[in-house]
């Protein structure tokens, strides 16, 4: 194994288990695992509401009635193709996607955006420098911290399952199983993109609170970089200036549920190719500091 792989690993199995540890990141990660068996309450409440009220056990297929079918036009922003295709998919693996991409930006920003910052500020990582690269050091925080985050969401969907499982009859397991896989890759990509988020703030600054706050600010940033388009209608620019709320990882949410494979495939791309730039802009300060 190269060096300076080995040194990544060591590294990031080094701060996944010192994440686990910490009193934060167990506080927010049984939050997120709450929420999942809240929210895995609430949808088995009403399949088995809508079941009584209709009699029709196809509802677990996510074959919509009118009802069913107005939210998840809600959901694909009036697209019926879109719509369409999601009528298809499993309605557990529907809400953990989307629990996915609306509670890991601001968990993540919590837990994760300390981890570089907190070694610089303590000067341990003058210890560990002096046996590895600053790449490898980097490179190892940002995969210990994407993997305490994939921990989480995989505990966060065993625990919807079992909860789906125990109390709605007839759920499809298998169906719902396999639509968690389908999404998956988008759904780890989509998550690292936002841990690199994280990494670039703590790259930036030497303190844990100020990286926390940095991490925020730069998800509501990006938020705000959704309003671009109109911004630059409104103030009469050229159109194309609107290309910047493509940096924002908020403006592809929409790829998850995207009809075709490709285009899927597409958004793992985008949010891939957004954590390297994240990464990597952090990376160039990290690069020429004192520490």
């Amino acid at each position: 194994m190269p060096p300076r792989l080995r040194d990544t690993l060591l590294i990031a199995r080094f701060d996944l288990a010192e994440s686990l540890r910490t009193r934060r990141a167990l506080a927010l990660s049984t939050l997120f695992l709450l929420t999942a068996f809240g929210l895995a309450f609430a949808y088995t409440e009403a399949v088995e509401t809508a079941r009584r009220a209709i009699g029709d056990e196809r509802i677990l297929q996510g074959v919509a009635n009118t009802a069913y079918e107005r939210l998840l036009l809600s959901l694909a922003d009036g697209d019926r193709r879109v719509a369409r295709f999601m009528a298809e998919q499993s309605p557990v693996a529907l809400f953990l996607v989307k629990m996915a991409t609306w509670f890991v930006p601001i968990l993540v920003a919590l837990t994760c955006a300390e981890g570089i910052a907190s070694d610089l500020g303590s000067r341990a990582a003058r210890y560990t420098l002096l046996r590895t690269s600053r790449l490898s050091f980097a490179l190892g925080k940002l995969l210990g911290q994407a993997l305490l985050v994939l921990v989480v969401l995989g505990a966060s969907a065993v625990v919807f399952l079992m909860v789906a499982v125990s109390r709605t009859g007839g759920f499809d397991l298998v169906g719902a199983a396999t639509g968690i896989v389908r999404f998956s890759p988008f759904v780890v990509s989509h998550a690292l993109c936002f841990v690199a988020l994280a990494a670039l703030a703590s790259q930036l600054v030497s303190s844990p609170a100020a990286a926390r706050a940095l991490a925020l600010a730069l998800l509501v940033a990006a938020f705000l970089l959704l309003a671009a388009p109109a911004l630059v209608r409104w103030l009469g620019l050229p159109s194309a200036f609107g290309w910047v709320s493509e940096l924002s990882p908020f403006s592809h949410h929409g790829l998850a549920f995207a009809p075709h494979p490709a285009m899927r495939a597409a958004g793992a791309l985008v949010y891939l190719c957004l954590a390297s730039l994240f990464f990597g802009m952090g990376y160039l300060r990290l690069r020429s500091r004192d520490v």
